[in-house]
């Protein structure tokens, strides 16, 4: 008989788990908001988001200072946004949308993920269509509509980044195999 030895998670790990989880619904679903588990405000939840994608493997780049210091503690490396691995921005989304690195074909998985604090309705609305979308999706963040151009611009698919709009303990996430049609 095989003894096996089963690793019960902490409660950090499992609330990472839970985060990541979210995170990966809401890539599979382009434009459907979800809710972390447990309710919080924005900070928090860039924070916890952080803790569920970053670690002494990755690089980031954040545009806030104390956003910043939290992140550093997971022992990620502090890049410049064209070498970040995941950029987080509450002050300059344009910035980040500008100079987060792209993939090629080849190498996908070199993309960077951007982590961008935003009003995920009361704004322009947005077409989306793509995989994990059955027809069409509707959202409405508060996002300036010249980032979607310079989006448009920056993303062929395979290439391009990956998007995550974070508001309170909301989160929607816009793969790069996602198209944006603005209305």
């Amino acid at each position: 008989m095989t003894m096996q030895t089963v690793i019960t998670p902490d409660a950090d790990e499992a609330r990472d788990n839970a985060v990541f989880d979210v995170l990966m619904n809401t890539a599979a679903r382009p434009g459907k908001i979800l809710s972390l588990p447990h309710g919080q405000s924005t900070t928090q939840t860039m924070q916890e988001i952080a803790l569920a994608l970053v670690d002494n493997e990755t690089s980031f780049h954040c545009d806030d200072e104390a956003l910043h210091n939290f992140v550093s503690l997971t022992g990620a490396l502090n890049a410049k946004p064209d070498e970040a691995d995941f950029l987080f921005t509450v002050n300059d989304a344009q910035a980040a949308l500008m100079q987060a690195k792209t993939c090629d074909a080849l190498y996908p998985d070199e993309a960077a993920t951007i982590v961008m604090q935003a009003k995920l309705s009361g704004g322009q609305a947005l077409i989306l269509t793509g995989p994990g979308i059955e027809t069409t999706e509707i959202i409405a963040p508060q996002i300036d509509p010249k980032l979607w151009d310079i989006r448009n611009k920056r993303i062929r698919y395979p290439s391009g980044f990956d998007l995550i709009l974070v508001d309170g303990e909301q989160v929607l996430s816009l793969p790069r195999s996602t198209k944006i049609e603005v209305q």
